[in-house]
């Protein structure tokens, strides 16, 4: 719920994937393609994360995450098929 009203927020992977997705469809891309998404390291909490954030001397504003073989998938291969029927629902852009 709170992804909802953070925009879907916590699903950034997949909007950096695919950024001209719109972000209320972004969660049917993680569910298009879950042997692309599912394997990727991420947090289930947010008030985890930033108790973490906080208070881990080794986590700051310039750590980041680079993710290499993407669980071993080739995004444009595993969602390409269903990402056209996404974006052909998805409203036009004004």
């Amino acid at each position: 719920m709170l992804n909802k009203l953070a925009l879907n927020v916590g699903y950034h992977n997949e909007h950096h994937d695919f950024p001209s997705i719109p972000w209320n469809r972004l969660p049917e891309i993680k569910r298009t393609a879950p042997e692309a998404y599912d394997s990727l390291a991420s947090h289930k909490s947010w008030t985890r994360l930033l108790f973490r954030f906080l208070f881990d001397r080794d986590l700051t504003l310039f750590s980041r995450m680079v993710r290499g073989e993407r669980g071993g998938v080739r995004l444009d291969d595993a969602v390409k098929p269903d990402l056209e029927a996404i974006e052909a629902a998805s409203p036009a852009s004004p």
